[in-house]
């Protein structure tokens, strides 16, 4: 369902899955009469809303075309509107290869009574902007249309410059909105008569098991207003915040949007009374039309002296307050209103001697509208946890080697070109073609900070395979300081501007990791009572569709048992000096030192590869990975152990080979990067036997791996048979081995 090049693209083609976000939205609903008669700002006017479900369809997130028609339908009916002044329709839009038809399906079977010419209906998602906020998905929709309404225009749905070929759009009255136009208002032609109707739109926002909602909303077209008549007398501007200094950017925002929008005074008066919160700062002015507020505002912002204005801390005169609202003090405030005695009025609020403005303004001469004026400037802190290194937990770790602490280098922009006949890329082929592994863009970063110290990445995320091309592939590797100054920031990208794919990206930790200790050899042998030899190793990863070149082919033997495999490396010829590969720079830019291949000493070879890795090299989940120096030819363990959220992952480390050989890399991989443990039956095999990759081999003695020695079988196994009859249908005899290259325990992954 989530999209392969995690961009969404709604109605357009290689729309392949969701995108998802996050985010919270909300809308403030009044009677439509009400807030007519209270002088609110209205937005939209929502003419009809319908929920209905799908019913039972072919699956859970299959929507049903005949539910989201008959919603549709019912929606117009509800709002009793003519379907041609439907001007542009918010879709779901999640940009599957699915849905996208079967929404488009319903929505012209809905509107096929609306005889308009092709493209006449501007369709549109916002899931293309921001994603798919699941929960807060349709308050999104209504947000992007409500905008649309006020301002009249529409924007385009991303990443449909090509639309979905399946949807025939040349015959459809629907057109993917694409570029930003003004949304003209539809006129109708009635008994001859041509009348000029609101704009109106209409969103859909569907469950994924089967809710549907669709809502019909409006323009508002507010009743033509006489001219206002000139002020006869100064209007009072309050202003508040919660410190002196937040009231200085508030009143510089006041002073901006009055110069660019040019409101009416009295209106402007009457929304900073009566529609905002009184806090302790405060600032009160008379003013005289909207330029001396305007000046006012900027002036009081720039801390300068404004002739007549008041400014206090209302907390230092609470006393004050109690006067004022008990006994003959609500009768002088309203005298005051009453008489527009507009100077002890701010005063009195200035000093907190009352905060609500309602019951004085029904007193006032004349009254005004709320506007939507700017909103409070509220501080941003960023808040961030600090972050601290967690010692080892397995062995003892050795003291810290001096010197061994990297110093991020500031941020900087290297382009690198990838040779298609570089080692890692020549020799790691998936379907064909051939792709950078996911832990060689980690080499690529480690060798840029510079390769003469430890590196731990946190929360790398592979979002696109990095495809290298016959001519080569320049990439644009980007690092910059995080927001705190233990981490910096790495974005592997192509080089191009706008919608360049990402193909990764992460954090590398200022802190350097301690050495693995040691693990005991002996008992990780006992684990792994099942040799693989070289040559079928490969051979079974060649036919999961990973052909590994001799780059790679580092495992010399490996041996596998239930939870456990351990593998014999060795160093690769190429190392030893002439034929080592190079990162080629792009012309102009930093040149690279010989990076070491990404070895699988690096990957603990091979055979953990395929127990942790899909083909392509990316990964679904973000993971940490500590990148030290590459060990000596030695042993390579890799254990299947279980996430802290109970989902199963892996664990490797490289172990030591002969006496003095020590450990040299980490790798902790969070599931799904793990492989995923087949479900065994009670004689110990996995579902489908050896040829579906479950491993059906037992342990010595004849025992299931997972039954202990002297321990009964269930007693589905302990049936009888007849002479000569093995069960399931095998002949007698020895049990065959697993697959090529297959890890007993484990299925295919690639």
């Amino acid at each position: 369902m989530l999209s392969t090049d995690g961009r969404c693209r709604s109605f357009g083609a290689g729309g392949d899955g969701y995108v998802p976000g996050e985010g919270v939205g909300a809308v403030l609903l009044k009677r439509f009469s009400e807030a007519v008669a209270d002088g609110d700002h209205i937005h939209a006017v929502i003419k009809a809303t319908v929920v209905n479900h799908g019913g039972r369809t072919g699956g859970y997130t299959v929507p049903s075309p005949q539910a989201q028609q008959a919603l549709i339908e019912e929606a117009l009916d509800r709002a009793g509107i003519d379907p041609r002044t439907i001007g542009y329709v918010e879709a779901h839009g999640t940009g599957t290869a699915l849905g996208d038809p079967i929404e488009h399906t319903a929505l012209r079977q809905a509107f096929v009574d609306a005889t308009r010419r092709p493209g006449a209906i501007a369709l549109g998602s916002v899931k293309s902007n921001i994603g798919h906020l699941e929960g807060a998905a349709g308050i999104a929709g209504v947000t992007k249309a409500v905008l649309q309404l006020s301002h009249g225009r529409l924007v385009p749905s991303l990443h449909s410059e090509e639309t979905n070929p399946v949807i025939d759009f040349d015959r459809s009255p629907f057109r993917v909105q694409r570029t930003l136009t003004d949304w003209a208002r539809p006129v109708i032609e009635t008994d001859g008569v041509r009348i000029e109707q609101p704009r109106r739109a209409s969103v859909s926002s569907f469950g994924a098991g089967g809710t549907n909602a669709h809502v019909i909303l409006e323009e508002y077209r507010a009743p033509e207003e006489r001219p206002a008549a000139p002020p006869s007398g100064p209007e009072l501007l309050v202003l508040s915040a919660r410190n002196p200094e937040r009231l200085r950017v508030y009143a510089a925002e006041m002073a901006a949007h009055l110069r660019r929008e040019r409101p009416a005074l009295a209106d402007t008066g009457h929304t900073l009374r009566v529609g905002r919160e009184a806090l302790p700062e405060r600032l009160a002015f008379a003013a005289f039309d909207i330029d001396d507020a305007a000046d006012k505002f900027a002036a009081f912002a720039a801390g300068a002296g404004v002739v007549s204005a008041i400014t206090g801390n209302a907390d230092q005169h609470t006393a004050l307050a109690e006067v004022f609202t008990d006994g003959a003090g609500p009768n002088f405030l309203r005298t005051l209103a009453a008489a527009g005695d507009h100077t002890r009025l701010a005063r009195l609020w200035v000093f907190g001697a009352f905060a609500d403005w309602t019951a004085l303004e029904e007193f006032a001469a004349g009254g005004g509208r709320t506007l939507p004026l700017p909103g409070y400037p509220f501080e941003r802190p960023r808040h961030w946890l600090p972050v601290t290194r967690r010692e080892p937990t397995e062995a003892p770790a050795p003291a810290r080697r001096p010197g061994n602490r990297p110093t991020p280098p500031p941020a900087v922009d290297t382009t690198l070109t990838l040779a298609p006949t570089d080692l890692v890329v020549r020799d790691h082929v998936v379907g064909g073609r051939a792709v950078l592994p996911g832990v060689g863009h980690l080499d690529l970063v480690a060798h840029i900070l510079g390769a003469d110290a430890a590196r731990v990445f946190s929360d790398v995320r592979w979002l696109a395979p990095l495809v290298v091309a016959d001519t080569g592939t320049d990439v644009t590797l980007a690092t910059t300081q995080s927001d705190t100054a233990q981490a910096l920031d790495y974005r592997l990208t192509a080089p191009s501007t706008g919608d360049a794919p990402v193909y990764s990206l992460g954090h590398v930790l200022a802190a350097a990791p301690e050495r693995p200790g040691p693990l005991p050899l002996d008992l990780l042998k006992a684990d792994c009572p099942h040799p693989v030899r070289h040559k079928e190793l490969y051979e079974g990863l060649r036919r999961q569709g990973l052909p590994y070149g001799p780059h790679f082919r580092r495992v010399m033997q490996a041996w596998t048992g239930e939870r456990t495999a351990l593998a014999r490396l060795r160093r690769p010829r190429e190392h030893s000096g002439a034929a080592a590969g190079r990162w080629t720079p792009a012309p102009s830019t930093r040149r690279c030192t010989p990076w070491p291949c990404c070895s699988p000493t690096r990957r603990a070879g091979p055979a953990a590869a395929a127990v942790r890795r899909g083909p392509g090299g990316a990964a679904r989940r973000p993971a940490r990975r500590r990148l030290v120096p590459r060990p000596r030819p030695g042993l390579a363990a890799v254990r299947r152990h279980r996430h802290r959220h109970g989902r199963p992952g892996v664990r490797t480390r490289p172990r030591p080979g002969p006496a003095g050989v020590e450990a040299g890399a980490v790798h902790r991989l969070p599931a799904p990067l793990g492989a995923r443990a087949a479900r065994r039956r009670g004689d110990g095999r996995a579902p489908g036997g050896p040829d579906r990759g479950g491993g059906g081999r037992r342990a010595a003695g004849g025992h299931s791996p997972r039954r202990p020695p002297g321990r009964r079988a269930p007693a589905a196994d302990r049936r009888r048979r007849r002479p000569g009859r093995a069960r399931h249908g095998r002949p007698p005899g020895p049990r065959p081995a697993p697959g090529p290259g297959v890890l007993p325990g484990h299925r295919r992954t690639a």
